[in-house]
């Protein structure tokens, strides 16, 4: 059996772009639609909540993610499109 030297624990603080906008998709497979605030809250709350916008605002801007509302009532889904 292998031993792993890991000094540290493990959290979200340092999470990829590329994972956590996998994770906020999967979050909006289960749960669409929904405000960032809820989205924030299933991912994780020790995530940056910049952090979080960015990566929702990303990908609003790739097609993936459909922004529904304006100011405190916006809510996001899936998009229909196909990528």
């Amino acid at each position: 059996m292998k031993e792993v030297d890991f000094k540290g624990r493990t959290d979200l603080k340092k999470i990829e772009p590329h994972r956590l906008e996998h994770l906020i998709l999967e979050n909006l497979k289960i749960y669409a639609p929904a405000a960032r605030s809820d989205i924030h809250t299933r991912v994780g709350l020790e995530i940056h909540e910049k952090k979080l916008k960015r990566s929702i605002d990303k990908l609003v801007e790739e097609g993936k993610v459909f922004k529904i509302g304006e100011k405190r009532g916006t809510q996001y889904k899936l998009s229909d499109k196909k990528q």
